[in-house]
């Protein structure tokens, strides 16, 4: 029964994964296309004095779209900054302890933080509110977008909480060190 949990889990986390990659890609892909669009802004304001008044507004709303959705993916490539003074140098147990506060830590403030964003939402979709530009974009479209890429992140760092709790209880170390032990600076490749 163990195993059968631990092999589902797995599969979710690896499909979680993948679809965390193609996120990643199509987020990518849209910010080349911003750079693009401004790059042709600034040359077409300089050279005809014609300027794409939604460039700056919309790519403003696609930075905080990157950033709220890039979260999980930089979860599962171990992108994010932890500072492992000590960590290396610690006894199995303690690094486990210690990734296991780390998952528990921002598990806890990316709720927090899905949970506050949504008021903002909320208040977007009652009140009408467009943005205050040319475009008078509803403002609800960019703040639901951005907060669903919290409630993502959200579910991800759930899925790998539980995932790390039953790889301990299991004793699968391979699980375990595979999504939440820190690679140190010599395994590193660069």
């Amino acid at each position: 029964m163990l195993t059968l949990v631990n092999n589902l889990l797995e599969q979710v986390t690896r499909f979680t994964r993948s679809a965390s990659r193609v996120i990643a890609w199509v987020l990518g892909a849209l910010l080349l296309a911003t750079i693009a669009m401004i790059t042709l802004e600034v040359f077409t304001r300089k050279l005809f004095g014609v300027s794409f008044r939604f460039v700056h507004e919309y790519s403003g709303y696609l930075l905080a779209v990157l950033t709220s959705w890039g979260l999980a993916h930089a979860l599962f490539e171990k992108a994010h900054i932890r500072i492992d003074i000590g960590y290396q140098k610690s006894p199995d147990f303690l690094k486990r302890i210690m990734d296991m506060l780390a998952i528990l830590t921002l598990t806890t403030m990316t709720l927090l933080i899905t949970y506050y964003a949504y008021p903002v939402l909320a208040r977007s979709l009652r009140n009408g509110s467009l943005s205050n530009t040319v475009m008078s974009t509803p403002m609800w479209i960019p703040h639901a977008i951005w907060i669903s890429g919290y409630v993502w992140f959200s579910f991800v760092t759930l899925l790998l909480t539980i995932r790390a709790f039953f790889a301990i209880f299991v004793n699968d170390k391979a699980a375990f060190e595979r999504y939440f032990c820190p690679e140190s600076a010599e395994e590193i490749e660069y």
